[in-house]
C-alpha cells in the first residue's frame, strides 16, 4: 500500500543501491469512490506522491497496478487512473482485468448486468460500463502495454508517444487498434514488427520529426546489447 510510507521507510528505500529493490505497490483505481464501493481503504494523493517520489529520489524498481472493470468505474475513470501512473513514470504498469473469485464479496458489489465467467480464472465478461468487445479491445491494450513498456524496449519513443494529445490512454488505445488491425493476434509478434508498428504510429503523429522518430526508435531498438536485426522500415525516414 503505497500510502503507508512513512519517512524514515522513504529514507531507507533511497538508501538502497540502483535497481537493487523492486516494489509492487498495491493501486487498483484513482478514484475514491471506487475505492470505497470496493472496501479498499487507501489515500489515493498520498499513494501518488510516495509513487512519485520514490521514482524520482530512489533506484527502486516501481511496480503499480490498475484493474479495468471494478464495479461502478467507467472506461473515463481507468483512463483517469492510467494517465496518472504513466506520468508517474513507473517502470512496470500492470493493467489487469477484474476476477470475481467465487464466494468473495465482489459478486454482492457488482451490478445486476454484471456476467463473470464460471470456469477459472473467473473473468468479466461485461458490466454496465463495458460491454464484451469493450473488455476484449481492453484485453488487447493490456497485452500490447505489457510489450512495449513493461519490458522496458522502448522508453524513449513511448516518452515521445505520452506528449500527444489529447492523452496517453486514447493515444495507446489508438496505437493498440491500429497494432490489432494489422497482426489480428496479441502474442508471437517480433520486436522488430512491433518496433515498426511504433514508428507507423509516430511518424503519422509527427510528420514534421520523422528523422527524429527514428532516431529515437532505434537508440531504444539497441540499448540491449545483442539485438542485431535490420531496422529495414527506417530506411528513408530522414525527413
Amino acid at each position: 500500500m503505497p500510502d503507508h510510507l512513512p519517512p524514515d521507510t522513504l529514507a531507507l528505500l533511497a538508501s538502497f543501491p540502483h535497481d537493487a529493490l523492486h516494489l509492487e505497490t498495491g493501486v487498483q483505481s484513482v478514484n475514491p469512490d471506487i475505492q470505497k464501493a470496493i472496501r479498499r481503504y487507501q489515500r489515493i494523493e498520498p499513494s501518488l506522491e510516495n509513487l512519485h517520489w520514490l521514482r524520482t529520489h530512489t533506484g527502486c524498481q516501481l511496480h503499480a497496478d490498475l484493474i479495468f472493470g471494478l464495479p461502478g468505474e467507467s472506461i473515463d475513470s481507468f483512463a483517469e487512473g492510467f494517465n496518472r501512473l504513466v506520468a508517474l513514470d513507473v517502470q512496470e504498469l500492470q493493467l489487469g482485468l477484474l476476477k470475481n473469485l467465487p464466494g468473495t464479496p465482489l459478486g454482492a458489489l457488482s451490478s445486476p448486468d454484471t456476467v463473470y465467467d464460471t470456469n477459472p480464472p473467473y473473468e468479466l465478461l461485461q458490466n454496465e460500463h463495458y460491454s464484451f468487445d469493450a473488455l476484449q479491445r481492453m484485453k488487447r491494450f493490456a497485452k500490447y502495454f505489457d510489450l512495449l513498456h513493461n519490458h522496458g524496449n522502448f522508453p524513449e519513443s513511448l516518452a515521445l508517444l505520452r506528449q500527444l494529445p489529447p492523452s496517453p490512454f486514447h493515444v495507446f488505445e489508438a496505437l493498440t487498434e491500429q497494432i490489432w488491425e494489422q497482426e489480428g493476434k496479441t502474442y508471437g509478434i517480433p520486436l522488430v514488427k512491433m518496433a515498426e508498428h511504433l514508428h507507423i504510429f509516430l511518424c503519422a503523429c509527427l510528420p514534421d520529426r520523422k528523422s527524429t522518430v527514428s532516431a529515437v526508435i532505434e537508440k531504444d531498438f539497441r540499448r540491449f546489447k545483442g539485438r542485431r536485426d535490420r531496422l529495414p522500415f527506417l530506411t528513408g525516414n530522414s525527413a
